[in-house]
């Protein structure tokens, strides 16, 4: 059973509206704008690529484990995807969408952040932690924890800090956190997550799909705004 997602560009008018909306399949997990290319980056049970303007599909894939973040980087001129089940982030070429990376990750990877002042890479975890890696060649730069199932992050390059949120309740983190090493609990964690990897590598993930979307098609809509008071 699939529930629809209704994306929806406004153009208001003086006492009326227009819009132009798309249905997609799947639960929203995120969606980010690539202002380079124009693109909308849309990630549900599938990854749509979908134009800014018109919202027509430029090309829709289909994972194979379940997405959860999906980010650009104008640096290197690419994408990065985490699936939280294969601990890793597959990193995308723009142009034509193949795999040119997989970064590994920590397990339940969830949300990802892009500081391309910095180049630094941030993947945040169900489980609390932060990873920093380069987006030179991905290498780790630093690890650490601070809470249980990160829903958000945001960076702040310029103060090197970062916005966190596990609940209502965001808080703001140095880049320059204590590691996570320095933890009993996030030391065993990392025990764990090295075990799963081992055995992870035994099933292979499978590769991205194309698939046709062309029953998802644009609509043009008008609707009536309130007036200013």
């Amino acid at each position: 059973m699939y529930n629809f997602e209704v994306l929806t560009k406004v153009e208001p008018g003086l006492d009326y509206g227009s819009a132009v909306s798309i249905a997609l399949s799947g639960d929203l997990m995120s969606m980010t704008l690539d202002e380079s290319t124009n693109t909308l980056l849309v990630l549900t049970d599938k990854i749509y690529l979908l134009d800014a303007n018109t919202l027509e599909i430029k090309n829709s894939l289909i994972p194979p484990s379940i997405a959860l973040d999906f980010e650009n980087d104008n640096l290197n001129n690419c994408y990065y995807i985490s699936f939280p089940k294969l601990m890793e982030t597959w990193v995308l070429n723009k142009t034509d969408l193949r795999v040119v990376a997989k970064i590994d990750a920590p397990i339940g990877v969830r949300t990802l952040e892009v500081d391309e002042e910095n180049k630094i890479l941030f993947q945040s975890a169900m489980t609390g932690v932060i990873e920093q890696r380069s987006l030179d060649d991905y290498h780790l730069i630093s690890r650490f924890r601070v809470a249980h199932w990160i829903h958000y992050l945001h960076g702040s390059p310029k103060k090197r800090k970062l916005v966190v949120s596990p609940n209502a309740r965001p808080f703001v983190i140095s880049y320059d956190a204590r590691p996570v090493d320095d933890d009993y609990s996030g030391a065993l964690l990392k025990i764990l997550e090295d075990t799963a990897r081992k055995i992870m590598k035994n099933f292979p993930a499978g590769s991205l799909q194309n698939i046709n979307e062309e029953s998802h098609v644009p609509q043009n809509i008008q609707f009536r705004t309130e007036p200013e008071d």
